[in-house]
């Protein structure tokens, strides 16, 4: 089974300094990147307080947050104020979030790493068919 998730967005965090950048901002550690596909982090006041939850992949140059559309708009106002002199920059990219749970999921897919029984993910720049095959 394969459920195209339409209320998140990719933001992507690129540039020289975007690994040190996230590691001093999120709950989780950007080195397990080094050995896992995907992490699940959040973002927290200085108090704190929750605001988002987010899931963090590798691509190309930087990383992939993976944030609710709704909540698009302030994290990323919030990113850009600790920014400061960080070599970093930002980028809502255009790309397709799947769930999939299928015993061969397609390359490029990574399980959720909140819970194995969420299935897989894919982030892929083409839209896939919910009955259509999955091979590149």
């Amino acid at each position: 089974m394969i459920a195209e998730i339409t209320n998140r967005t990719c933001l992507y965090v690129f540039g020289e300094d975007t690994k040190t950048f996230l590691q001093g901002l999120i709950t989780n550690d950007m080195n397990l990147l080094d050995n896992k596909p995907a992490i699940y982090a959040c973002f927290l006041t200085p108090q704190g307080k929750f605001l988002y939850d987010f899931m963090v992949t590798k691509y190309k140059d930087g990383y992939v947050l993976e944030v609710l559309k709704n909540d698009l708009e302030g994290f990323q106002k919030r990113l850009k104020v600790y920014a400061l002199r960080a070599k970093v920059k930002f980028d809502v990219l255009d790309l397709k979030i799947y769930a999939i749970w299928e015993d061969q999921p397609p390359k490029g897919a990574y399980l959720d790493p909140r819970l194995d029984q969420l299935g897989h993910r894919l982030l892929s720049e083409k839209i896939i068919e919910t009955n259509a095959g999955l091979d590149d």
